[in-house]
C-alpha cells in the first residue's frame, strides 16, 4: 500500500454517495494511469436502489417481503421481445421495443404489487419509500467531521515507491484544480513517511554507535591521536 487519500467537502455540500461516485469516475482512473501504480480503488460502495418497506402498511394488505421480491422479479427484467410479422406473410414487420431494467426511483414506485378488491392497484410507493442510496451502510468515512470517501493506491512490483508517490501527488494536485467547488483531497497516509522515518532512525543509530565506539576506544587507549 503506497498511499491513502480522502476526498471530502469543506462545507458538506456533497454527501458520501456523490463523493464515492465522483472518485470512481474521475479520480481513480487518473491515479491508475500513473507509472508504478499497480491498482487503486475506493473504500466505498456503488449506488443502489433502496426500498424501505413499511411493515404497518404491509400488514394491512397482508403482504410479506417475499411478495415484494416476487413483484420486482416479474416487473424489473431484461428481455429481448423480438418482432411481429418476421416469418409470416405480413405486409409490415414490427420491432417490439422494451425499456429493460428500471433505473429511476419513480419507476420503481410504479411497480404493481397486487390488485385490490375495489379494482385499484397497490403500487410500490404505497407500501415503501424508494430512494437512490448506497449498496450497504456498514461503514462511514469522514475527515475532520465532514463526509468523505477514502481511496487506496497500491504499488506495482519492481517499481520505485518514492518516485511513484511523488508522481501520484503531482497528479492529485493537478486534479484538485478541476474538482467541483468546495471539494478537497487530503492525503492521510504516505509510505514515504515510514521510509524516511526509517532512514532517519538508521542514520541516528549509526551516529550513536560511532560515538559509543569512539568513547570506548579512547577509554582503553587513553590517547586521542591513537583513537583517531
Amino acid at each position: 500500500m503506497l498511499l491513502v487519500f480522502s476526498v471530502y467537502a469543506e462545507d458538506d455540500r456533497y454527501d458520501s454517495e456523490f463523493l464515492e461516485n465522483y472518485a470512481k469516475i474521475n479520480l481513480i482512473p487518473e491515479v491508475q494511469r500513473v507509472p508504478g501504480v499497480g491498482d487503486a480503488n475506493v473504500l466505498g460502495t456503488d449506488y443502489s436502489m433502496r426500498i424501505w418497506l413499511k411493515p404497518d402498511v404491509m400488514a394491512q394488505y397482508k403482504l410479506t417481503p417475499m411478495d415484494v421480491t416476487a413483484a420486482l422479479a416479474e416487473q424489473n427484467v431484461e428481455a429481448a421481445p423480438g418482432q411481429f410479422g418476421e416469418l409470416g406473410n405480413q405486409t409490415y414487420q414490427y420491432t417490439i421495443r422494451y425499456k429493460g431494467r428500471l433505473q429511476e426511483a419513480h419507476e420503481f414506485e410504479q411497480i404493481v404489487i397486487k390488485s385490490l378488491p375495489n379494482g385499484e392497484l397497490l403500487r410500490m410507493k404505497d407500501i415503501a419509500d424508494v430512494e437512490l442510496g448506497r449498496l450497504t451502510y456498514n461503514f462511514i468515512n469522514s475527515v475532520n467531521g465532514h463526509p468523505a470517501v477514502s481511496c487506496i493506491v497500491y504499488q506495482m512490483p519492481g517499481t520505485n515507491a518514492t518516485q511513484t508517490i511523488s508522481e501520484i501527488e503531482k497528479q492529485l494536485e493537478e486534479t484538485q484544480k478541476t474538482m467541483p467547488p468546495g471539494m478537497k483531497i487530503d492525503v492521510s497516509m504516505n509510505a514515504n513517511d515510514f521510509l524516511f522515518a526509517s532512514i532517519h532512525e538508521v542514520i541516528k543509530t549509526l551516529l550513536e554507535a560511532f560515538v559509543l565506539v569512539f568513547i570506548v576506544v579512547y577509554i582503553f587507549l587513553q590517547d586521542m591521536r591513537s583513537t583517531l
